[in-house]
């Protein structure tokens, strides 16, 4: 042993595939369920910045991930181009960040994302002011009359010039599994997948 990396057994990740399988798995878990640890992702623009979102759908099939986002925050100056997320399951200790990028969704699947949406959800775009536009004072910037209550469909609807829906196209997909063993790591991309140095 010269270099310590056999000291303790490494933990057992599966294949490829299984890693694959398992990680879409996990993200179409995330849309479903409030309480899974990928629902909120890290997303990370070229700024650089970096905010969580929720994680709206996810087609392992087509390879996409899908964002909802105010058209007038900065995130949005971002799209078309590429953007970065970060999920983090912190009981199975695996860390998954994808690279792709990102597209604003065609008419019909950013309205289908919109009806989909609870009213809870499309209230947030119902906001009078632009998200980071400064206040002189703690705002939920939000219309008075809406104080305590969701929209209805009709009030709801005055929201929806400001949503927009970003999908990702996955090209670079990094998994890590932390164990105090030996960390494993494996990275996806389009011309194949291939273990990787932690």
């Amino acid at each position: 042993m010269k270099d310590g990396t056999d000291a303790q057994p490494l933990p057992t990740p599966g294949s490829l595939d299984d890693i694959w399988e398992s990680v879409w798995d996990g993200l179409e878990q995330a849309v479903a369920s409030h309480r899974h640890p990928w629902r909120l992702a890290a997303l990370a623009t070229p700024q650089p910045d970096v905010r969580n979102v929720v994680l709206r759908h996810a087609d392992r099939w087509a390879g996409t991930l899908c964002f909802h986002t105010d058209l007038r925050s900065p995130k949005a100056t971002f799209v078309p181009g590429p953007l970065a997320a970060l999920f983090y399951d912190p009981s199975e200790k695996v860390q998954v960040r994808v690279q792709g990028q990102a597209e604003w969704a065609d008419e019909a699947a950013r309205r289908a994302r919109w009806t989909s949406s609870r009213l809870s959800s499309r209230k947030c775009y119902l906001a009078p002011v632009a998200p980071g536009t400064p206040s002189d004072k703690p705002t939920v910037n939000l219309p008075s009359d809406l104080s305590g209550r969701d929209p209805t469909d009709e009030e709801a609807e005055h929201g929806y010039p400001y949503f927009g829906a970003i999908v990702l196209k996955v090209a670079t997909l990094d998994w890590l599994k932390l164990a105090y063993s030996g960390h494993i790591r494996a990275r996806f991309t389009p011309e194949g997948a291939t273990w990787v140095a932690p």
